[in-house]
This record gives C-alpha cells, structure tokens and sequence, in this order.
C-alpha cells in the first residue's frame, strides 16, 4: 500500500485522484499530497516540502520545462543523493506543502491561516520520509503561525535525511534556484 492510499483511509476529508498519485480536499482548491514515479529503478524516494501547489496538477513531457513540477522531475531526474557516502539514485518523489491552497498568487496564500488537516498530513508524510528536502524559500516572509508550523517541521525532520539545492536556505525549485547552467545538485543541510 503507498502512502496516498494510507492518506485517503486516516483522513475521508481527501478526495484521491484519478490516477491515484494526488490527493485533494473534496471542493478540488486544496491539493495535499502528490507523488511522482521518476523511473522504475532502485533509488529512494524523497520528500519535498514547498509553499503551495500552483495550478499545474502533474508532470508532463509536453508541458513548458519551467513549470515547477516538471523543474522538480526533471532535476530529480539527473542527480543522486549521497547517503552514509554512497550514492543513491532517486526512483520518485512526493510534495507536500506548508499550505494547500491552489494558487500562483503566493504572497497571499502565505498569509492565510495554517490549515490544521494539512498539518496532519504533513507530520504523518515527513514522519514516513527518509529524505527531508525542504524548498520553501526565504523563511521570514511566512506569517506567525507558518514560522510556527516551519519550528514543527524541523522538528518532525529529526534523524532524517535532509538536503537542499546547493544553498544555503531551502530555496524553491524555481528557474532561479535551479538554472540548468548552474548544475543543480542537493546538499546535506541543516536547520539553525
């Protein structure tokens, strides 16, 4: 069983996609949890943490290259992390967010109140995860109660796994962060 259909049973508020990789709130504006299969490979499956989905829903070839969730797969795709010195290959991936409302307007939704479900599902997402790979962005444009939900997920993310594209801050999987030219590769990170 994947952790989507575990999801879907602990919580009936969630309405599973069609495919079985996305799970969102029942009026469809919320958007949970997503995983993405990168190869049928062996590899470890790691998770990222980000602000808010946008409207994209999922990872296609013939979408634009620079919408954030094909930046993700795609990046993913060429890399490896370095676990206890060896390299591991990534097989697939999963994003959860800090909030789940659907929007490309984020300097709004990042002023919303922390949605209490998604703080849920979040704890129970990272406490399943080995690798932790936190993509937020810079922490203090959050309002009070996402620094307070950042200081629990840190916590949660103790003992795991945790890398972020070569920065020094969990930096977003924009073009910006990520630029092809630039090499993108994950590094082991800390929190302060």
């Amino acid at each position: 069983m994947n952790l989507c259909d575990k999801l879907i049973k602990k919580y009936n508020e969630l309405s599973l996609s069609e495919d079985k990789c996305r799970l969102y709130s029942k009026t469809g504006n919320k958007r949970y949890y997503y995983y993405n299969k990168i190869c049928n490979c062996s590899g470890v499956k790691v998770t990222i943490i980000m602000i808010n989905p946008s409207e994209k829903n999922s990872y296609s070839k013939t979408n634009i290259p620079d919408s954030t969730i094909n930046n993700i797969h795609n990046i993913l795709t060429n890399i490896s992390v370095k676990i206890s010195g060896k390299e591991v290959k990534i097989s697939s991936y999963e994003i959860v967010n800090i909030y789940p409302i659907k929007s490309t307007e984020m300097l709004k939704v990042i002023q919303k109140p922390i949605d209490k479900l998604n703080e849920k599902i979040l704890e129970y997402v990272i406490k399943h995860s080995e690798i932790i790979i936190p993509a937020w962005g810079i922490e203090e444009k959050f309002n009070q109660s996402a620094k307070i939900l950042l200081t629990k997920i840190k916590e949660w993310s103790y003992n795991k796994n945790v890398f972020v594209i070569f920065n020094r801050y969990p930096c977003h999987f924009t073009k910006q962060c990520t630029s092809i030219s630039r090499n993108p590769e994950l590094v082991e990170y800390q929190f302060d």
